[in-house]
C-alpha cells in the first residue's frame, strides 16, 4: 500500500501524507468524502478535468476493493 501511495503523490505531486489522508478519508466517507473543499479563493492545483479524471480512477478502484 505505501507503494501505491508513493506511486499516487509521485504523480500528482502531492506529499504521501496527503495521498493518505484522502485514503482515510475514502475509507470513512466513501467517495464522497474525497469532494474538494477549498478554503481558500486560489486556484485549485489540479484543474477541473485532471480532478474529474482523478475522482472516476479513484471511484473505479475503489468500487473494486470493496
Amino acid at each position: 500500500m505505501q507503494i501505491l501511495r508513493q506511486f499516487i503523490a509521485r504523480h500528482i505531486y502531492r506529499r504521501r501524507q496527503t495521498v493518505r489522508e484522502w485514503g482515510y478519508s475514502l475509507s470513512q466517507k466513501g467517495i464522497g468524502g474525497l469532494v474538494a473543499e477549498f478554503k481558500s479563493h486560489q486556484e485549485p492545483y489540479l484543474a477541473k478535468e485532471k480532478f474529474e479524471i482523478l475522482y472516476q480512477t479513484v471511484q473505479k478502484s475503489h468500487a473494486g476493493v470493496g
